[in-house]
């Protein structure tokens, strides 16, 4: 558990790392011990066994008189056993978590957690009720919602509840509301799976969670988004570079300029010469 608690988290946000991470890791052990459902049907004594502990699942032997309705009995009973030793491990989690919510965190603290039990069992059910594997169907039956909580809607329940904590945005219950934004952010989708606009909605909720949770809107970390956009009005970007136009023009205008300081330095000379010219001619005179 010390490894999956991270520093800063408040007693509601640890449980439901844990929890999550009870998750993944009995996800990846259906995924690695051949409990996935694969497009082939595949005899159910073919199917490796899980690593529980020894005497948790029996492996199950076709009779050797290939009876088809005692095969199917026996497919059965396994995926019962499958989905009941999943079941089990999460529910005793739970459980455990609600005891020492009980022993160490008072009234208050208990009641907070039973919301964020509520949304971890309903977490718990779409992903194995959406996860194709052996124990899908038996899940149907046998829900965590139902066991702790004697209610089979928590598609429903779940965003009433983030409703009513919107409503009234209790700064208490911000770490009730980042629990309901991880399980959003984790895949939740309760009532809106499959929707025309489901995810317009959950992504509504997910930027009112934020907000209500960091008083500010999400906005601010897309890369689209600046902080103070006043600093990229004038930016210098990439373009292209600025040529003359018609350079024929400009280089008769620099031959008419030629000419002219030509003409000027031509009368400016001849004006500072004409004295120095008087001078010699009168010499050459009186010689």
């Amino acid at each position: 558990m010390n490894g999956i608690v991270q520093m800063g988290d408040s007693f509601l946000l640890a449980r439901f790392r844990e929890f999550y991470h009870e998750v993944i890791r009995l996800k990846q052990q259906i995924a690695t011990t051949g409990w996935m459902n694969s497009p082939a049907t595949t005899p159910a004594a073919t199917q490796p066994a899980m690593a529980f502990p020894e005497g948790s699942v029996e492996s199950v032997e076709e009779e050797s008189s290939g009876e088809v309705n005692e095969v199917e009995a026996i497919t059965e009973d396994e995926s019962q056993n499958m989905a009941n030793l999943v079941w089990q491990r999460l529910l005793y989690l739970l459980e455990q978590q609600e005891i020492s919510a009980n022993r160490f965190g008072g009234e208050y603290v208990r009641e907070l957690y039973k919301d964020a039990q509520f949304v971890m069992a309903a977490l718990a059910d779409e992903i194995f009720l959406q996860l194709d594997w052996e124990g899908r169907e038996a899940w149907y039956t046998n829900l965590l919602e139902t066991k702790l909580f004697q209610s089979h809607a928590a598609g429903d329940i779940f965003f009433q509840k983030v409703d009513k904590l919107l409503k009234h945005r209790d700064p208490v219950q911000a770490d009730l509301a980042k629990v309901y934004l991880m399980a959003l952010a984790f895949g939740f989708q309760g009532r809106f799976r499959g929707e025309e606009k489901g995810m317009e909605r959950l992504d509504f909720y997910r930027r009112e969670l934020f907000n209500f949770i960091f008083h500010r809107s999400p906005d601010i970390l897309s890369e689209s988004k600046h902080f103070c956009p006043e600093a990229y009005l004038h930016n210098i970007g990439e373009g292209v570079g600025l040529k003359l136009e018609h350079p024929q023009k400009w280089f008769l205008y620099l031959a008419l300029l030629l000419a002219v300081l030509l003409l000027v330095s031509q009368n400016i000379w001849h004006v500072m010469t004409n004295e120095l010219e008087t001078i010699i001619q009168l010499i050459l005179d009186e010689a």
